[in-house]
């Protein structure tokens, strides 16, 4: 009887082992089909994920240029004082006094412009940065670095981007002359 219930149990454990390798098969089988198949979700993932970023970027793009059209009233208004207080300077109609309250002004506007995010490129004498400075005339002898003289049309920045470059004449590094700044190729006639 013992061999019998022994053999029983061999025939019951030898199919539970058959069951088990067959089981174990079937599971190896959709473990690879389905490794396959997370490789393939992964990489339509990262290209759907390559699409949305472009998307963003896209969107993002729009709305920025969407908030610069709506400064160009503040750049128009910056734009004109330049102009206008240039046109006096040109003729040298400004006394100190009005030298002075024109640069009040420009710090109100200036301050203005910063409440939008708008940067405004005026300054002179800074190194020309071809980022920042377009060259529109040059009296550079390309002695070293270039330095923007004079501003024809301001420039503007918006969050670091620049908008339009300032248009610049361009020359030399200024020079120390027996106790008198003048720059290189620029003629003193």
């Amino acid at each position: 009887m013992w061999n019998k219930i022994k053999g029983i149990l061999s025939i019951r454990l030898f199919e539970w082992r058959k069951d088990t390798a067959k089981r174990l098969d079937s599971i190896e089988k959709n473990s690879v089909e389905l490794v396959g198949e997370l490789k393939d979700l992964k990489k339509m993932l990262r290209k759907h994920g390559i699409v949305i970023e472009a998307f963003k970027s896209d969107i993002i793009d729009r709305f920025d240029r969407k908030e610069v059209e709506g400064l160009q009233p503040y750049v128009d208004m910056a734009d004109n004082f330049f102009h206008l207080i240039n046109s006096f300077k040109d003729r040298d109609e400004l006394s100190t006094g009005q030298s002075e309250a024109v640069e009040i002004v420009w710090q109100k506007i200036e301050t203005l412009l910063l409440t939008v995010g708008i940067e405004m490129i005026r300054q002179e004498g800074l190194c020309f940065d071809p980022k920042m400075h377009e060259a529109v005339e040059s009296i550079s002898q390309h002695c070293g670095n270039p330095v923007a003289l004079k501003i024809f049309q301001a420039g503007f920045m918006w969050k670091g981007n620049v908008i339009r470059p300032a248009k610049v004449r361009i020359g030399d590094m200024p020079v120390a002359d027996d106790g008198q700044m003048s720059y290189k190729g620029e003629n003193h006639e």
